[in-house]
């Protein structure tokens, strides 16, 4: 089974609930193809046509399976510190905005933070709630 949301491909042909019989079966990939032929005796319906399936699907099924699994011994250089955040640099967002399909949002926040800048605040770095404003921006043109 793929995940569309995701564009993980899965197997073509096996479905959410199969693939959910199969792994509570075998618990994993690896052992559900260790264990292609029992698939036969399980009363599945088209069990003949789910092993045939699977076994021409065994790249896809790896491939998939890959893309789904999270890698977590990654090693990071950084330390939380450094990952903290300290504001929303208005300047540098500008450039990626095209990018991000921003451009309302951003010109908004932008007027904002140029009151604020004539107002003697500092610079053009957004607060928290600026950078709530462009997110809520963003996802409702997304919807």
């Amino acid at each position: 089974m793929g995940d569309t949301v995701d564009n993980i491909p899965g197997v073509k042909g096996i479905g959410e609930k199969t693939a959910g019989t199969l792994i509570q079966q075998f618990k994993n990939l690896e052992n559900l193809y260790d264990h292609l032929d029992d698939i036969e005796q399980m009363k599945l319906r088209g069990a003949v046509r789910i092993r045939q399936t699977l076994e021409a699907g065994k790249d896809q099924a790896s491939l998939s399976h890959a893309l789904a699994t999270v890698t977590r011994d990654v090693p990071i250089d950084v330390g939380l510190p450094e990952l903290q955040f300290t504001g929303f640099n208005l300047n540098e967002s500008a450039l990626c905005s095209p990018n991000w399909n921003l451009p309302t949002s951003l010109s908004s926040s932008k007027t904002a933070a140029e009151r604020r800048r004539r107002r003697g605040l500092d610079g053009l770095h957004l607060a928290r709630a600026d950078t709530r404003f462009i997110i809520n921006q963003a996802n409702t043109r997304r919807r």
